[in-house]
């Protein structure tokens, strides 16, 4: 989409001036000679079912056409700086974006020097064909020149003809003679200034898109302060930077152009400078200005630049500039709108508003690049569809959108009215991130509709507390949407508010009960009460009511929820709505349960063996004794946890055993009392206990040595009844072991491991035993064991050099016995890319079907009757003999029925003969064979035809050269 941009001239001319001659490419160094303007030719587009042989003919066309007038560039330079800026920018785009157009190409312009670009375009519908060209200032807000034309039956040379005719755009006209240079000023000495201007400027908020004056003032001791002004898009990266017109009083001005309000949002700094370089600035390129831009300005997509009549009469027929309408396509259907007055501020004299009426309604046919045909389906018959009348796909963007939510899971929106005459209602949209994806929830009908209400459903849900993202587009009268308008977040409705007169009694056994007042929100369905350990919390749900009237809830001790003897706990409590959303929590209160018991006594050790320890206890006095927990605790634990449970009061003993507990590992044992109606009373005394360690480890460790590719490792079997079985351990070094099986049963001892082991490689075993907890033993002595090698590397690899296709290659056979046979590898570098090309009983192989002069490497490798290959032999590299050299210098004379040609003999020694060919349309032809230098050429030779020759050289083995240079040649009629 090609939208100029008037604010780069400025940088334009400046790289023209100071671009150095030596820089100028040849036509841009004749464009200023000659005084013409230069116009860069873009590639020309060329639509589905037309031919592309004529492609070139086409832009030939064009490009003779527009020399009268400009410097054209064109052509394979062209399209390679397109490839080169194109690629460039898309590189330095954000991910997953593209090449911004525009900026693209004013890039290709300013390679060029031009500020000019012409685009042609050719399509083919069933109608006909639709020409167009364009001829745009990329630099200004302006189209030059724009011509579309329409032909219902055309050939390639009527396109042509019209191509030519649609491109003289100037005749033969010279520009204006350009200014002489400025003359030098005489430089002035100046004393020294450190002190920077002052500069004044209140920064702008808001402007609308009609126009946009920066205003400062600016002072120097100097008197003579220069004011520059930043400004670019939003959404661009570099700014523009040009000189501020200074007026009376001190005072800078400058207007925004046109095209930089096109965005939502303008950016800009002021920079003021004086005569010695110093310098202040209101606002920075880091954190500029910035200015959000009030639309205003009629929005369209196009417009109508012709309109066929009959007599009087106009025609239904119209053409139109499509401009911004890329995917503009056959049977859309265009509003024409005409601008009339302006709604002015009678204080502000700001513009509000430009009024527009509807003139009718246009039916795509056909579209070009930046052209399309239509005809009219409807019009104001009052006022009839013309020239310069306006046209849009859609309506333009809708402005103003905000949003808010005072009401559970409802969202209230409300924008600006679209006062486009076609607009008929709305399209909102909702998302649940910035990023979309958007989907649509209403259709609204009726332009003057700008609020919508969105409650929850199974559709649409809307969550409480949640931000939804919202857009909103007009939809014209042929439904179609416009343009989006900008997101608007909106944070739902959270809970509500927490109940009053929240407290909890205090002193209850293995109870608090808690109580609080009504809340005063009708949101409210239910309660949530919610405990702490200290005032901080963290804050855990432990009780949730089902009714807004309940008033109460008792926290007693169930396996859920546990309340310890005698501690203090925080309480808060919070609202929840029918969508089990909480509000925020109350102030925490605190209560505590009754004390605990106290703890047994004679708590002892009477027991200690594999992973188990054996305790008793003194009986505890209290007739509410209902049983005894039992807590341990290990090296590295927090604290005490609970192990067992003892459920009658006249049983005073447990034994702890399981894999949790270790080998050889020291606990410590507390016990506690449980009172019926009371609870638990605290922990005893601790006591200490040790565990057995583990079983011995194996001995007599062996391993066996020269087995395809498996080693036999055996040991002497334990007796110890502890011993459970054994584990095998493998290592590569001796030292970093891993388990290799583990083998249950204390009577067998032995292991053939298999376990993809390397040939000829020594590998290093260890056995440990363990015993019914799986515990190990320590690690048994080393023993280590070996696999068969592979052969050793065959030597000795020699090659012929020189032969022609083929080389003949031997080497030392292997010592070993058992050798099958050797496998032969080539490659055509020396230090990678070899494939197997051959195999051989014995040392020697031939290797033919080689290249021409081509260099190869070669190894071998032996194999053995078990399949075992050697590494490769040392490299060794051959080359064949190389094709002859070219014959050089061939010239050719002509006749009307002869070509003579001579040239240069081969240098090479062995040349005997030389082949003449002649070039054909498919395929080049053998015209004679000579020894000599020169050879006259007689066959299917034709008076005023042009042929295409040149010579090979032939040796004595048949190698045939290269071709020589091509020579051409005309007959004479």
């Amino acid at each position: 989409m090609i939208r100029p941009v008037g604010y780069l001239l400025a940088l334009l001319c400046v790289l023209l001036a100071y671009a150095p001659e030596s820089a100028l490419g040849a036509e841009a160094a004749q464009a200023v000679k000659d005084k013409k303007a230069g116009i860069v030719l873009m590639p020309l587009r060329v639509g589905k079912g037309i031919s592309s042989e004529y492609s070139s003919a086409y832009e030939t066309a064009i490009r003779e056409s527009l020399s009268m007038k400009y410097i054209v560039y064109s052509g394979k330079r062209v399209e390679d700086k397109i490839q080169e800026v194109y690629q460039k920018r898309s590189a330095e785009a954000k991910e997953g974006e593209h090449c911004d157009e525009t900026r693209c190409l004013q890039d290709i312009a300013i390679e060029f020097q031009s500020e000019l670009l012409a685009t042609a375009s050719i399509s083919k519908s069933d109608a006909g064909y639709m020409i167009s060209l364009n001829v745009i200032n990329i630099m200004e807000d302006k189209t030059e020149y724009s011509k579309s034309e329409f032909c219902e039956k055309c050939s390639e040379g009527k396109l042509i003809g019209i191509l030519k005719k649609m491109a003289m755009v100037g005749g033969a006209e010279i520009v204006a003679e350009a200014k002489k240079a400025d003359e030098a000023a005489e430089a002035k000495a100046v004393a020294v200034d450190s002190e920077p201007p002052t500069l004044t400027h209140q920064p702008l908020k808001m402007s609308t898109d009609v126009a946009l004056a920066i205003k400062a003032v600016a002072v120097d001791n100097s008197g003579k302060p220069s004011v520059a002004i930043g400004y670019r898009k939003a959404q661009d990266k570099a700014y523009i930077v040009e000189n501020m017109t200074a007026g009376e009083k001190n005072s800078f001005t400058f207007n925004i152009p046109a095209a930089i309000l096109r965005a939502d949002a303008v950016e800009y700094y002021l920079e003021a400078s004086d005569p010695s370089g110093n310098k202040v600035f209101s606002g920075k390129p880091e954190t500029p200005h910035a200015v959000t831009i009030e639309r205003v300005l009629p929005y369209y997509e196009g417009m109508v630049i012709d309109r066929k009549t009959k007599g009087r009469d106009y025609d239904s027929m119209v053409l139109l500039n499509i401009g911004s309408a890329e995917d503009l396509k056959k049977d859309d259907i265009l509003t024409v709108i005409s601008i009339h007055d302006r709604v002015v501020d009678p204080v502000t004299k700001e513009v509000l508003q430009i009024r527009q009426a509807l003139m009718g309604k246009i039916k795509v046919l056909a579209t070009a690049a930046h052209s399309a045909a239509g005809i009219v389906l409807k019009e104001n018959e009052a006022a009839r569809i013309d020239r310069n009348h306006l046209v849009r796909l859609r309506c333009g963007k809708v402005y103003g959108l905000t949003g808010s939510s005072l009401k559970i899971r409802q969202v209230e929106l409300n924008w600006k009215q679209n006062v486009e005459p076609e607009a008929t209602g709305y399209a909102v949209y909702r998302a649940e991130s910035p990023d979309g994806p958007f989907n649509k929830i209403k259709t609204i009908e009726g332009a003057g509709i700008t609020s919508f209400t969105e409650t929850d459903s199974k559709s649409s849900p809307i969550n409480d507390q949640t931000k939804y993202y919202y857009q909103v587009a007009a939809i014209n009268d042929d439904k179609v949407e416009g343009m989006r308008s900008d997101t608007f977040a909106v944070l739902t409705k959270g809970g509500p508010n927490p109940p009053t007169g929240f407290k909890a009694a205090s002193n209850e056994v293995k109870q608090i009960t808690l109580a609080w007042g009504k809340s005063g929100d009708p949101d409210t369905t239910g309660y949530i009460v919610q405990r702490a350990d200290v005032a901080e919390g963290p804050f855990v749900d432990i009780v949730k009511t089902k009714n807004a009237d309940d008033q109460q809830a008792v926290l007693k001790v169930t396996k859920e929820l546990q309340l310890e003897d005698g501690k203090k706990y925080y309480f808060r409590i919070a609202s929840y709505n029918k969508a089990g959303k909480a509000g925020n929590p109350s102030p925490a209160v605190e209560a505590y349960t009754r004390p605990k018991p106290q703890p047994p006594s004679g708590l002892k050790v009477v027991r200690e063996f594999v992973r188990s320890v054996g305790l008793s206890w003194d009986t505890y006095p209290e007739k509410e004794t209902e049983g005894f927990n039992i807590y341990r605790k290990g090296k590295g634990d927090a604290g005490f946890k609970k192990v067992g449970n003892v459920g009658k009061s006249n049983v005073t003993a447990f034994t702890d055993s399981g894999k949790e507990l270790g080998d050889e590992a020291v606990y410590e044992y507390c016990v506690t009392v449980l009172l019926k109606g009371v609870g638990e009373s605290g922990m005893s005394e601790p006591v200490r206990a040790t565990t057995f360690g583990p079983p011995v480890p194996p001995e007599g460790l062996e391993a066996s040595v020269g087995r395809l590719k498996e080693i036999v490792v055996k040991w002497k079997p334990l007796a110890k009844e502890d011993v459970a079985g054994y584990e095998v351990f493998r290592s590569e070094d001796g030292e970093k072991f891993a388990s290799v099986k583990k083998i249950a049963g204390r009577e067998k001892a032995e292991l053939p491991d298999k376990g993809k082991l390397e040939d000829g490689k020594t590998y290093y075993y260890r056995v440990a035993s363990y015993n019914g907890a799986d515990v190990k033993s320590a690690m048994s002595a080393v023993a280590q064991g070996s696999t068969k090698p592979v052969p050793a590397r065959p030597s000795g690899l020699t090659g012929t050099k020189g032969e022609v296709k083929q080389t003949h290659l031997g080497w030392l056979p292997n010592a070993e016995s058992d050798i099958r046979e050797y496998v032969v590898w080539r490659s055509d570098k020396a230090d990678k890319g070899y494939s197997s090309v051959g195999k051989a009983k014995g040392a020697s192989s031939n290797d033919v079907k080689l290249g021409d002069g081509a260099t190869y490497y070669y190894r071998v490798t032996a194999v053995d009757k078990d399949g075992l290959e050697s590494v490769p032999s040392e490299s060794i590299s051959i080359t064949t003999k190389p094709l002859p050299l070219a014959p050089s210098g061939v010239r050719a004379t002509a006749t009307a029925g002869s070509v003579s040609v001579t040239w240069g003999k081969s240098p090479t020694e062995d040349v005997v003969k030389y082949n003449v060919y002649v070039k054909g349309t498919f395929s080049d032809s053998v015209a004679g064979t000579t020894d000599g230098a020169s050879f006259e050429v007689t066959k299917d030779i034709k008076p005023d035809k042009s042929y295409a020759i040149y010579v090979k050289a032939v040796d004595k083995d048949g190698l045939e050269s290269v071709a020589s240079e091509t020579v051409k040649v005309t007959t004479p009629k």
